[in-house]
C-alpha cells in the first residue's frame, strides 16, 4: 500500500462511557503526534455469543491495519480463556498490544490497579483509622477486578486484620444501578449494619461508590462521619458526587499514548522500546473525611516526570520553563500569558499540576497568577465547549428528523451528503449488510492523516449494517447516537421495501385469483344455466330428477370452488388462527339465520374461520334441508348441534375435510351421527381459561358461580344434572378456601347481574393459579383477546379510574394518593416504591393514568414508559413524570415517543394546579399537543435556575418564539414560566434552609436571588414566614 502512512486500530468495547475517553483521548493524541491513521472499532464485550455490534471487528485485517490496541479488560475478555483466544485468532498476523489483560501470548501494557486499591485501603486504615471495610466488586470476567480485591485482602493481611466474607458485595457488572444493588444486599440481604459492622466502603469503580453512597444518604448514614467512601478511576461521578468522592487516579489518556507509542516501537522492529505504564494516584475528597483535593499538598514527582505523566513534548517543556526563568530574572515578558496560550485547548488540571511541579518557592506568585491565567481560559473555553454541544444537538436532531423521511438508500445518503458535514464529520462511508473486508484505498486518504470511527448499525438485536465515519467532534457519544438515527433510517428503508413487494405480490395474487375463479366458475355456471333451462323447458319426470341432480351437484361444486378461492385469498396456506374470545351467536346467525338461541358463554375462536367452517357444513346439507341449531355447555368445551330432517348422509368430500380441518384447528372436533329420520352434527369449540384453552377434568365436583344472572342460570341447572354442585361466591365468602376445597369443573358468571363485590371475586378467581386451566362461563357482551381483557372491559364504573403511583418516598405516594381521591373520589390508587412493582401492577390491571419520580430504586420513570411501549392497551396511557435538578434534555428525548407524557418539577405546582393538570392529561377528547417544546422549556430552568436567566434564554432552548412560550407554558402546566422559575427557586431555598448552615444572603444567591431584601419578600409571599423564622421552625 505505497502512498499511505501507518494505520493502527483501536478495538474497544466502547468510546463515551466511564474512562473510555480518557483512553480514547490518549490514543487520537499519539497518532495526531506521530502522524499515523486511527481506526477506533468501538464493537461492545466480547460474550459466549456473537452480538451484533461484535460485526465490526470483521472489518480488522491486515489489508486496513498495520497494527492494533485491544483494550481486553473493557471487551470482557477473561486472561488465558477459550474466548480470548479466538478473538485473537480472528486478526490473524496483525501485530497487537493489549491493554489491562492478555490476549494469547501478547504482554499486557497495564495500569497497576493493585498498588491503587492497596493506596486507598492504606489511606483509610492508616490516616481515618477505618478498620472495618466493605468492598464492592466488579465484574468476575473483569481482570482488574481480580486485582483489586486481591489488594484488598492482601492490605488487610498486612494491618493483621481478619477478612471477612460477608463484606465482601457479589460480583456486579460496570453499569447504570449497579452501585445500588450491590449496597442492598449488604444492608438488608446480609443485614449489615453501616457505622457498626463496617466504617469504611471501597468500591471497584467511581460510579459504584456514586451509587452506594446515594443508598447510604437516603438510608440516613452520613458520609464520611458514618462511613467513608473510596472510589477508583477518578471519573466525573467522582466529582459530581455528594459529598465528592475521594478516588483512585489512573492515567488512562497517559495508557492510551504509552500504547500508541509501544506498538509503533514494535512496528519499527524495536519491541523493548518504551517505558513503564504510569502510576495511579489518590485524589482526596470529602467522602473519606479530608478536607478536601488540594493540589498544593500533593507530593511533586518533579517538573519532567510530570510532564511525561499528562502526555506534553519535552521542547514544550522546555519552552515553558525558559520563559518562567526569564520572568523569575526580570525580563520582560508576560509569562501568565503564554503559559494560558500554551495549556489552550488542553487539560486545565494537567496544567495547573505543569505549573506547580515548575515554581518553587521563589516564584510562588508568578506561578499563583499563570494557573489563574490557565484557569480562566478553561472557564471561558467550557463556556465555549457547551456552546459547540447545544449546536451540535440541535444539528443532530435537525439530522434525525430528515432521515426520519428517507425511503431508500439514494435518500439516506444525499441527507447524509448535506447534513454530515454541518455536524464536522468530513467523510463518511456506510456498509449495509454483512461486514465484507475494507482495505485501506476504501477508507485512508493518502494526502492527510485522519482518524476513523466504525459504528455498529443496529436495531435491537438485528444487525443491519456498519458505518465509517471520520472522527471530528471529539465526543463519542455522538456517534452512538449517529449511529442510532442512521440504524432506524435502514431499518425503515428494509419495512418501506418489504412493504412494497408485499403489496406487489398482493396485486399479483388478486388478479391471479380473479382470473382463477373466472375460469373455474364459468363452466360450472355454464350447467346450471343449461340445466335450468331444460328444467323450464318441463321435461319428462326421469329428465327432471336427473337435472336436479346434476343442478345440487354443481352448486355443491360452486361452493367448494368458493371456500378454495376463499381460503387462498385469505391466505390460509398456513391456516394460521387470531383467535380471541367471542359471541358463537353471531356466526350462527350469519351462516343459518335466527336460530332462536338465548345467550350463550364466550367461546374462543376466529371469528372468519369459524364463519367458514359453518357455511361448508350448510354447504354439505344441501339448500333445501330443514335444519334447527341447538347449543349446550359441557365443560371445557360449548358443543353446537346442527341437525336436518330427512334421509342419506350430507356430501362428503373437500367440503367436509375444510370444514373438520378448520374446527380442529381450533382445538375443537367435529362429529356426525345419522338416524332413521335425519342427522346432526356434533360440534365442540374450546371454552377459554386463565391461561388459554381450559382443560377437561373428570374428578371435577362442582360449579362455582359468580353474579348468576338469567343466563348463568341455564349453568347451574345443568352442573345440577351432571351431578356438580353449585357454591356461589360473594364478597363474603374465603375465595382461596373455596377454591381449595373444591375441584371446580367451570366458573359461571353472567355481566347482566355483576355488581362491583362481584368484580373483585372474580378477578380473584382468574387470577388464582389451580384454576388457570378451568373453563370459564363467561354470558358477557362483546369480545376481547382473552379472559383478562373480557373481565377488565367489564369492570363496574364504580372501580374505573386506577392510578399507579411510583415513587420510593412514602410521603410523596400518600401525597399523591390524596390527590387522586380529589381528583376522582372512590377511585383506586395503587402505590409501588420501584420500577419493578409498578411493572407488575401494570400488568395486572390496566391503569387510566401514571405518576412517576423521575427515579426510582431500580430504575427511572422512561425505563418504565419504555417497556409498555411496545403493549397496544398502553400505549396512549397518559404520565405524569415528576423530577429535580436531575432532569435532563435526554429525558425530552425519551419521553417524545410517549404523546400523553408530561414532565414537571416535584411540589412546583399547588394540589389544585396539579388535579388541573392531571384532569386535562386524563381528558380523552383533548388532542394530545407536542409537549418536548415545553418540556425543554422545564429542563432548561431546572438546569439553569441559579443564574441570571432571560426569556429570550428560555425560548431559545425550546425552540419557541418568547410569546409563544408563555402561553404554550401556561396552557400546559397552569403557570407562566416565570412563576415556575420563582416557585422553583423557593423550593430549592426551603431544601438549603433545612439542610445547610449557609447564610440567607448565600443561600438567596445560590437560588439565583442576587438582592437578599428581594428574596427575603419572595419567599415571605410563598411561604408565609421569613427565610430565618423558616430556618428556626423546621429545626
Amino acid at each position: 500500500m505505497t502512498g499511505y502512512r501507518r494505520a493502527i486500530g483501536l478495538v474497544t468495547a466502547n468510546i463515551e462511557l466511564g474512562v473510555a475517553p480518557a483512553v480514547f483521548s490518549g490514543v487520537l493524541a499519539a497518532a495526531r503526534r506521530h502522524d499515523v491513521d486511527l481506526i477506533c472499532f468501538p464493537g461492545g464485550e466480547i460474550g459466549t455469543a456473537e452480538q451484533p455490534a461484535n460485526a465490526v471487528y470483521h472489518l480488522v485485517t491486515p489489508g486496513l491495519v498495520d497494527g492494533l490496541i485491544c483494550w481486553a479488560s473493557a471487551l470482557g475478555l477473561p486472561e488465558r480463556h477459550p474466548r480470548a483466544e479466538r478473538f485473537e485468532r480472528r486478526f490473524g498476523r496483525v501485530p497487537m498490544v493489549c491493554l489491562n489483560g492478555a490476549v494469547g501470548a501478547h504482554r499486557p501494557l497495564t495500569l497497576d490497579s493493585y498498588q491503587g486499591m492497596c493506596k486507598a485501603i492504606d489511606h483509610l486504615i492508616g490516616v481515618h483509622d477505618r478498620r472495618e471495610l466493605a468492598f464492592l466488586q466488579g465484574p468476575v470476567r473483569n481482570p482488574v477486578t481480580a486485582d483489586r480485591l486481591r489488594a484488598y485482602h492482601d492490605t488487610l493481611g498486612r494491618y493483621k486484620i481478619r477478612a471477612d466474607r460477608a463484606l465482601v458485595s457479589p460480583p456486579v457488572e460496570f453499569r447504570r444501578d449497579a452501585g445500588a444493588a450491590a449496597m442492598r444486599v449488604l444492608l438488608d440481604a446480609r443485614g449489615l449494619e453501616p457505622g457498626r459492622d463496617f466504617t469504611g466502603l471501597v468500591a471497584c469503580s467511581d460510579f459504584l461508590a456514586a451509587e452506594a453512597i446515594a443508598v447510604l444518604t437516603e438510608r440516613g448514614v452520613r458520609v464520611p462521619e458514618d462511613v467513608a467512601v473510596i472510589g477508583f478511576n477518578d471519573s466525573p461521578e467522582a466529582r459530581f458526587c455528594a459529598p465528592p468522592l475521594t478516588s483512585v487516579s489512573m492515567p488512562f489518556a497517559e495508557l492510551g499514548r504509552l500504547a500508541v507509542e509501544t506498538l509503533l516501537s514494535r512496528l519499527g522492529g524495536d519491541p523493548a522500546r518504551g517505558r513503564s505504564a504510569p502510576v495511579a494516584e489518590l485524589v482526596l475528597r470529602r467522602s473519606c473525611g479530608c478536607a478536601g483535593e488540594q493540589p498544593e499538598a500533593r507530593e511533586c514527582a518533579g517538573f519532567p516526570a510530570t510532564l511525561r505523566k499528562h502526555g506534553i513534548p519535552a521542547e514544550t517543556g522546555r519552552r515553558l520553563r525558559a520563559e518562567f526563568e526569564a520572568a523569575l530574572a526580570g525580563e520582560p515578558a508576560d509569562f501568565p500569558a503564554m503559559a494560558a496560550q500554551m495549556a489552550e485547548g488542553g487539560d486545565a488540571d494537567a496544567w495547573d499540576e505543569i505549573l506547580l511541579a515548575l515554581g518553587g518557592e521563589s516564584g510562588a506568585e508568578l506561578v499563583t497568577r499563570a494557573r489563574l491565567a490557565v484557569a480562566g481560559n478553561a472557564r471561558r473555553l467550557l463556556e465555549y465547549e457547551r456552546w459547540q454541544a447545544d449546536q451540535r444537538a440541535q444539528r443532530l436532531r435537525e439530522t434525525g428528523v430528515a432521515l426520519s423521511s428517507v425511503v431508500d438508500e439514494r435518500d439516506l445518503t444525499g441527507v447524509l451528503a448535506r447534513q454530515l458535514p454541518q455536524l464536522g464529520v468530513g467523510d463518511w462511508k456506510l456498509s449495509i449488510g454483512p461486514a465484507t473486508a475494507l482495505t485501506r484505498s476504501d477508507v485512508l486518504h493518502r494526502d492527510r492523516r485522519s482518524t476513523w470511527i466504525a459504528v455498529p448499525l443496529q436495531v435491537r438485536d438485528e444487525p443491519l449494517g456498519i458505518g465509517l465515519f471520520e472522527a471530528g467532534p471529539p465526543d463519542g457519544g455522538f456517534y452512538r447516537a449517529l449511529g442510532e438515527q442512521i440504524s432506524s433510517a435502514v431499518q425503515d428503508i428494509r419495512l418501506f421495501r418489504e412493504v412494497e413487494a408485499a403489496e406487489e405480490a398482493d396485486s399479483v395474487k388478486t388478479s391471479l385469483l380473479g382470473k382463477m375463479a373466472e375460469e373455474l366458475r364459468a363452466p360450472v355456471e355454464a350447467i346450471l344455466s343449461d340445466a335450468a333451462g331444460a328444467l323450464a323447458a318441463g321435461p319428462p319426470r326421469p329428465v327432471a330428477d336427473l337435472l336436479n341432480r346434476i343442478t345440487a351437484g354443481a352448486e355443491y361444486q360452486l361452493g367448494v370452488l368458493g371456500d378454495l378461492l376463499e381460503l387462498a385469498d385469505a391466505e390460509l396456506d398456513s391456516l394460521k388462527l387470531h383467535a380471541g374470545l367471542i359471541d358463537p351467536r353471531a356466526p350462527l346467525a350469519e351462516v343459518f339465520g335466527e336460530c332462536g338461541l338465548g345467550r350463550l358463554p364466550l367461546i374462543e375462536a376466529d371469528g372468519q374461520r369459524l364463519r367458514q367452517a359453518l357455511l361448508t357444513l350448510r354447504r354439505s346439507l344441501g339448500p333445501r334441508a330443514r335444519r334447527t341449531v341447538e347449543a349446550d355447555v359441557l365443560p371445557p368445551h360449548l358443543r353446537i348441534r346442527i341437525s336436518y330432517q330427512g334421509t342419506g348422509t350430507p356430501r362428503g368430500g373437500l367440503g367436509l375435510s375444510i370444514a373438520r380441518r378448520l374446527i380442529a384447528l381450533h382445538h375443537g372436533s367435529l362429529r356426525f351421527e345419522t338416524g332413521s329420520a335425519g342427522g346432526t352434527f356434533h360440534l365442540f369449540l374450546p371454552l377459554p381459561g386463565p391461561q388459554g384453552r381450559a382443560l377437561p377434568d373428570d374428578a371435577a365436583d362442582s360449579l362455582l358461580c359468580v353474579a348468576d344472572g338469567p343466563a348463568a342460570e341455564e349453568a347451574v341447572a345443568a352442573a345440577g344434572l351432571a351431578g356438580l354442585s353449585v357454591l356461589k361466591l360473594g364478597t363474603g365468602d374465603d375465595v382461596a378456601a373455596v377454591v381449595d376445597e373444591n375441584r371446580p369443573a367451570a366458573v359461571a358468571w353472567d355481566t347482566a347481574a355483576l355488581r362491583p363485590e362481584h368484580w373483585a371475586v372474580l378477578r380473584q378467581l382468574h387470577d388464582h393459579p389451580k384454576l388457570a386451566r378451568t373453563p370459564f362461563l363467561a354470558y358477557a357482551a362483546g369480545h376481547g383477546r382473552d379472559l383478562r381483557e373480557v373481565i377488565t372491559a367489564v369492570r363496574p364504573v364504580e372501580l374505573a379510574g386506577l392510578a399507579v403511583i411510583a415513587d420510593p418516598d412514602p410521603r410523596a405516594q400518600a401525597g399523591t394518593q390524596q390527590l387522586i381521591a380529589q381528583l376522582h373520589p372512590g377511585h383506586l390508587a395503587l402505590t409501588a416504591p420501584d420500577g419493578a412493582t409498578a411493572l407488575s401492577l401494570i400488568g395486572h390491571d390496566v391503569p387510566n393514568l401514571l405518576i412517576l419520580a423521575r427515579q426510582l430504586r431500580d430504575m427511572d420513570a422512561f425505563d418504565v414508559l419504555e417497556r409498555l411501549h411496545g403493549d397496544a392497551r398502553l400505549s396512549d396511557l397518559p404520565a405524569l413524570v415528576l423530577g429535580g435538578d436531575e432532569l435532563c434534555y435526554d429525558d425530552v428525548r425519551r419521553a417524545a415517543p410517549h404523546a400523553r407524557t408530561v414532565l414537571l418539577g416535584k411540589g412546583i405546582l399547588s394540589d389544585a394546579e396539579t388535579i388541573t393538570l392531571l384532569r386535562r392529561l386524563l381528558d380523552p377528547g383533548r388532542r394530545p399537543p407536542n409537549r418536548q417544546e415545553v418540556a425543554r422549556a422545564v429542563v432548561y430552568l431546572h438546569q439553569n435556575y441559579q443564574h441570571q436567566i432571560t426569556r429570550r434564554q428560555v425560548a431559545k432552548a425550546a425552540e419557541m418564539s418568547e410569546d409563544y412560550l408563555s402561553r404554550r407554558f401556561h396552557r400546559e402546566l397552569g403557570v407562566s414560566p416565570w412563576e415556575y422559575l420563582t416557585r422553583l427557586r423557593i423550593a430549592r431555598a426551603k431544601q438549603r434552609l433545612q439542610e445547610t448552615g449557609d447564610s440567607i444572603q448565600a443561600i438567596a444567591r445560590q437560588v439565583g436571588f442576587h438582592d437578599r431584601a428581594y428574596f427575603s419578600r419572595i419567599f415571605r409571599k410563598h411561604t408565609g414566614v421569613p427565610p430565618q423564622s423558616f430556618r428556626c421552625l423546621r429545626r
